[in-house]
């Protein structure tokens, strides 16, 4: 029988390896601090290579990252010299609430202050989450991000505290310094709405006193009223 012999042929093409002569940024809408730009500009008159882009990758989102920007995609492109990089900053399409009953969603909206279509930043949706916490009107607050190819829908599940609040509070520090009186009142569900009311009273040195009455959030109008007087020029913060 005829013996049948496979003959294999190979060919390499080499071909010049290509410097970085231009890095260009386009999609992002944060604005890169002066170091960045110049550990970015540090990889221009350099081989292109995967490795490289690699390394140029990180360093930008390094950038994003430590600023709560965690959702950032990178697409690059390398032609006769120029490097592009394309970034999507994934954004928030919408916003959502779920699980309230008692407490108002335009207070809770109030708080959270996302705008639609901002880059999604997890320090501070952390920061919303400790936001709603503070009110004391929610035993539990857990983020739930859903992601698409437009982007991010974030919800917010709540669970309400079931109960209203009072505080009170009494400060003597001496004769020297100043006393000072506290009354709270949160989360009234008589109304269905964030209730606040506080009174406080403080005494200086000379004699001098500063009294104030305020209101936030009075059935839900975003209304307030109160009355200051500047000890020292400095202002007591009633709200």
């Amino acid at each position: 029988e005829p013996v049948v012999q496979d003959s294999y042929e190979l060919q390499l093409t080499l071909q010049p390896a290509e410097y970085i002569e231009t890095i260009s940024l386009t999609g992002n809408s944060l604005p890169f601090t002066a170091d960045v730009l110049k550990k970015i500009n540090s990889f221009k008159n350099k081989h292109y290579s995967a490795s490289l882009q690699r390394e140029l990758r990180k360093a930008i989102l390094s950038f994003y990252n430590e600023q709560g920007y965690i959702l950032v995609e990178i697409t690059p492109s390398f032609e006769h010299g120029v490097l592009q990089e394309t970034i999507r900053e994934i954004p928030i399409v919408d916003t959502s609430i779920r699980g309230n009953k008692f407490t108002s969603t335009a207070v809770i909206d109030s708080l959270l202050k996302f705008t639609p279509n901002e880059p999604y930043n997890a320090k501070k949706v952390d920061r919303a989450v400790q936001q709603l916490y503070a009110t004391e009107l929610f035993e539990y607050v857990e983020p739930e991000i859903t992601r698409t190819e437009e982007g991010v829908h974030l919800t917010f599940n709540l669970t309400e505290r079931p109960y209203g609040m009072f505080y009170a509070n009494a400060q003597y520090f001496s004769p020297e310094k100043r006393v000072e009186l506290d009354l709270g009142h949160k989360n009234n569900y008589t109304f269905g709405h964030n209730l606040q009311s506080y009174l406080r009273a403080v005494s200086g040195p000379k004699a001098e006193l500063n009294a104030g009455f305020s209101h936030y959030n009075i059935l839900n109008t975003g209304l307030g009223w109160g009355i200051d007087y500047l000890r020292h020029q400095e202002r007591l913060d009633l709200y």
